[in-house]
């Protein structure tokens, strides 16, 4: 029952706001509600001024979440690419983080525009090895049983992909630990190349430098002060 009112609640939002059909995908499952992963994302788009994918009247458009970071690519005739490369950050109260004492969280982001040749390359990578048919790691037996063996819970990766029929919601966990599984170590090298290609790294340390003195969660429980 729970599942059913998931689905109806995301198909009459979408269909309330847009006036428009759209299939979705955004997955649930027993131990887990990824619906759920899918509203915090977009709660940080909002912030970022991202556009809501699940509203998007673009021909294709696909967003790559990794730790701390968001790219966006997008087209609308597939002859000219466009993208952003996205890096965010929460203040993290080391002291009082579990409890209710926490100070209220800071948000910090600083998006940046990706010239065109660029985009295009990603995109050429993205369709080369059909990213965006690859499941949910958790819909992946062989992935789903090694992730709960691991108890890995960091590097995930999040895949929003959207055309103007079709909206999905991916999760893949800690794909680059897991290089005995296919379609582990094909997101795993895509997102390597897309660092490589934008120089995601270097991003991220430029926009940390600017951040006022502070700790910030990166993933999870790990965080990363500033003095």
């Amino acid at each position: 029952m729970k599942k059913s009112i998931y689905i109806i609640t995301f198909l009459l939002l979408f269909l309330e706001v847009t006036g428009q059909n759209k299939a979705l995908d955004i997955p649930l499952y027993n131990h887990k509600d990824t619906s759920l992963l899918y509203k915090y994302h977009q709660q940080d788009c909002e912030k970022m001024g991202l556009d809501n994918l699940l509203q998007s009247t673009d021909t294709l458009h696909f967003r790559l979440w990794t730790y701390a970071q968001a790219v966006d690519i997008w087209t609308s005739d597939y002859r000219t690419f466009h993208g952003t490369l996205s890096n965010y950050v929460r203040t993290y109260d080391v002291v009082n983080e579990e409890n209710h004492d926490a100070k209220p969280k800071l948000f910090f982001s600083k998006s940046y525009q990706i010239d065109t040749a660029k985009a295009r390359y990603i995109y050429n990578l993205f369709m080369k090895d059909s990213i965006f048919q690859i499941p949910s790691s958790d819909s992946i037996p062989e992935w789903s049983q090694a992730r709960m063996n691991s108890k890995i819970d960091t590097n995930v990766v999040f895949l929003e992909y959207s055309t103007g029929n079709y909206y999905s919601f991916k999760e893949f966990d800690a794909p680059s630990y897991f290089v005995n599984i296919e379609e582990a170590t094909t997101i795993d090298s895509f997102v390597k190349q897309t660092g490589r290609i934008l120089k995601m790294d270097k991003s991220f340390e430029l926009f940390f430098s600017t951040l006022p003195a502070d700790c910030y969660g990166i993933e999870n429980a790990i965080y990363r002060c500033k003095k």
